[in-house]
């Protein structure tokens, strides 16, 4: 009996030794082959080790945009970056030149901008550092393009904000877009500048960051009818954009105006022109008894004035007529 007790008790320690040495054996393969580095292959079947793509992902950074502005009355400020302006705010004076650079943090990208420079329109696309614009000819920035060079360009984008006169900030334009206004004689005052990697949110509003006469214009052009009139229309004849005047016709008269713009909306949908010049096509009779029409110069003081609003579709005249006001409303033909 003694000697079956001692048999089975062999037994169980013989079965015990073996179930725990099965786990450990396979813990010891498991961390031997967890040992093992495994390499990581590119798409061009190039290896990289763990380390090698960590380089490459985390060492380099977004390139950092750097500017500088010639401000009226104080020369060359100092270098800005990271969004911080450039320029000044709330003392009137214009931006005459610009220069832009990166530091690049290791990719291939450059910076290339242009200006729109006063008397002389958009300048030549100056490059990394070298001055777009005048200094020393008392000339303003009137609008700015910004873009990105370099086979690394398409994986940033660079933001680009103004202070234009009148308007204040105005919305982030990006990539090569136009900053500022056109056609309406006013200084930049400001700038910022940023480069985020491509498709990130913008740092602001992108709507109107640049407002054009061209396209107030385009909105307004064509022709206008006075339906308090018993005349067929059109009476009042908006001409296309770069064309400064407009053609009012009433009965056998033609009546031509030079008009500048007052005032325009930031979204173009809105403003103001005013007629300061009038030419009169008076009719006569020629000696062979047709008519011909006979051309009268005259300044209009107080110039007329057109008030066109987009949502309602009206152009409203304002004329000073002695010492009253006459105001006609015209619609679209």
């Amino acid at each position: 009996m003694k000697n079956k007790i001692q048999f089975v008790i062999g037994l169980l320690l013989t079965l015990m030794l073996l179930l725990t040495a099965i786990p450990m054996g396979v813990m010891a393969e498991t961390q031997e082959k967890s040992d093992v580095q495994i390499p990581i292959v590119a798409e061009d079947n190039v290896q990289l080790s763990e380390e090698a793509v960590s380089v490459s992902t985390d060492a380099m950074t977004t390139p950092l945009c750097l500017y500088r502005t010639h401000v009226q009355n104080e020369g060359w400020q100092d270098w800005k970056s990271n969004g911080d302006m450039s320029g000044t705010s709330g003392k009137g004076l214009r931006l005459e030149g610009i220069e832009i650079k990166l530091d690049q943090q290791g990719y291939d990208v450059g910076v290339s901008y242009s200006t729109h420079v006063q008397n002389i329109g958009w300048q030549g696309s100056k490059a990394d550092g070298v001055t777009s614009g005048t200094f020393g000819q008392g000339l303003r920035l009137e609008a700015i393009r910004v873009n990105l060079t370099g086979s690394d360009a398409e994986l940033f984008d660079i933001y680009y904000q103004v202070h234009a006169q009148n308007y204040g900030w105005l919305d982030w334009a990006k990539n090569g877009a136009e900053a500022g206004t056109q056609g309406l004689g006013l200084r930049l005052e400001g700038i910022n500048i940023l480069v985020f990697p491509k498709g990130s949110v913008a740092p602001g509003a992108t709507t109107t960051p640049y407002v054009s006469v061209d396209a107030f214009l385009n909105n307004i052009k064509g022709d206008w009818c006075n339906q308090s009139l018993n005349v067929a229309g059109p009476h009042l004849k908006i001409r296309e954009p770069n064309v400064e005047s407009g053609l009012l016709w009433l009965g056998m008269k033609w009546h031509e105006y030079r008009y500048r713009i007052v005032s325009i909306s930031r979204d173009g949908k809105s403003g103001t022109i005013e007629a300061y010049k009038w030419n009169y096509y008076k009719p006569y009779t020629t000696s062979s008894g047709s008519t011909a029409f006979q051309k009268v110069e005259m300044d209009v003081n107080p110039p007329d004035r057109y008030v066109y609003n987009f949502n309602a579709n009206t152009l409203i005249e304002s004329k000073q007529i002695g010492s009253s006001n006459r105001v006609i409303v015209y619609t679209r033909n």
